[in-house]
């Protein structure tokens, strides 16, 4: 990534939805990590969604295990 995708948002629109390794309650495919919606909640909550329409949030922002 150059210092100008960093700057003008490309690279953060390409990596809007990062899929994590935790399981959907509805179809038990893995869901996604929304990373551009924050709920305002205190503490804030992650938006987590699914491509068969299930969707939550969390106060537990998941993270890759080799982070």
């Amino acid at each position: 990534m150059t210092w100008k995708e960093f700057n003008d948002g490309t690279y953060e629109r390409l990596t809007r939805y990062v899929e994590t390794d935790i399981i959907c309650p509805k179809c038990g495919r893995k869901i996604y990590l929304d990373r551009q919606t924050v709920f305002l909640t205190n503490p804030p909550q992650y938006r987590y969604a699914c491509k068969c329409g299930w969707e939550d949030g969390s106060f537990i922002k998941w993270r890759a295990k080799d982070e």
